[in-house]
């Protein structure tokens, strides 16, 4: 069981939804909470969708967890790129 599924069945349960289809957009929102900032939570909520995709499709979370690596690597070479520019 990946770490996403886990999180989706204990938002399932916190909340009472009996589908954990059912609690994947709270757990994503779960994900964005975080991301105190309007935008980042706009962006973070899409991007818990991309890695749930991405933990459910390798059946890992780790998958998942490099995905976010990568991404927060790629955004930060931009915005140092930026500041040194």
């Amino acid at each position: 069981m990946s770490g996403f599924s886990a999180v989706q069945r204990g938002t399932a349960q916190l909340l009472g939804i009996s589908s954990r289809r059912r609690a994947r957009e709270p757990a994503e929102a779960l994900f964005a909470a975080p991301h105190i900032e309007p935008a980042q939570v706009v962006h973070a909520f899409f991007g818990g969708i991309a890695f749930a995709l991405v933990a459910r499709r390798h059946k890992s979370l780790w998958a998942s967890i490099v995905a976010h690596l990568a991404n927060n690597l790629l955004v930060g070479i931009i915005v140092i790129a930026g500041l040194l520019a």
